[in-house]
């Protein structure tokens, strides 16, 4: 595997990938690798003991393993993981241990790469080099040095929210119940750092993704503003007019005359 020098970072490449499974009582003895390991627990419920430090593992647990570390694993459920070793510097600035969200996106990337080892094409060496640099560059982010201030760090969780659940009927109090935060902090720190509330934030993520479909496809109103979590089409529009001075259907470039072209202009 050739080795990858993304920005900012020292050389990191691939040594090997694989997915693993073991049944209960399937201890894995003490053992050490060469290069740095990163494993993403899927599944089960073991104890992990890497150096004489015990981590207890759950489905979404990521632990990384710094080279020539001593590790061994007790299985208290049948178990799968995926697992990724690397040839990095040895002190990469990467934690030892990660959780929620980094975790999630690292199981992804985890899989990808497992998916691009077995079935390759000729696009895999490729790819693979960028999966290997967001295992990188998440890791790096999650270092203690890395990681933003709380408050920037439940803002950034909350955009998060926003960006990937636009569509559903979101309210601010369940995302801030959500969140872990009162409705009234949650307001405090968007307004403090993003110079808006909350509220505003999402309806901000809403217009951009409607917009885009206005302007990329010929969906009709209603079920723009039904992808994007508008209450209704006529809602969607008076936002959209606001927001920008026009209607919707002044927006999109379809021929006039159109059926989609009249049914918008109307609204």
């Amino acid at each position: 595997m050739d080795m990858h020098q993304p920005p900012g970072s020292a050389a990191v490449s691939m040594l090997a990938i694989g997915a693993y499974a073991a049944g209960r009582g399937q201890h894995a003895a003490p053992h050490r690798h060469a290069g740095w390991k990163v494993t993403y627990y899927r599944t089960g419920r073991i104890d992990s003991i890497v150096d004489g430090v015990r981590y207890a593992a759950r489905p979404g647990t990521v632990l990384v393993l710094r080279p020539n570390a001593s590790h061994e694993e007790i299985a208290h459920t049948a178990y799968s993981n995926y697992y990724l070793l690397l040839d990095a510097p040895d002190d990469q600035a990467w934690p030892d241990e990660c959780s929620g969200r980094a975790a999630q996106e690292l199981g992804h990337h985890l899989a990808a790469l497992v998916r691009e080892d077995t079935r390759p094409d000729r696009r895999s060496p490729e790819l693979i080099k960028a999966l290997v640099t967001c295992v990188d560059l998440t890791l790096q982010r999650q270092h203690p040095d890395q990681r933003p201030e709380p408050a920037e760090e439940l803002v950034r969780s909350v955009e998060q929210i926003f960006e990937e659940r636009y569509a559903e009927r979101l309210s601010i109090a369940a995302t801030a119940r959500e969140a872990g935060v009162s409705v009234s902090g949650l307001r405090r720190h968007f307004v403090t750092r993003r110079g808006l509330p909350p509220q505003a934030a999402l309806q901000a993520v809403r217009v951009r993704r409607a917009l885009d479909l206005l302007r990329t496809s010929d969906l009709t109103l209603p079920v723009i503003a039904d992808r994007c979590g508008f209450a209704s089409a006529s809602h969607l529009s008076r936002v959209i007019k606001n927001e920008t001075g026009s209607s919707p259907g002044r927006l999109r470039p379809i021929r006039t005359g159109s059926p989609v072209r009249h049914l918008l202009d109307t609204c």
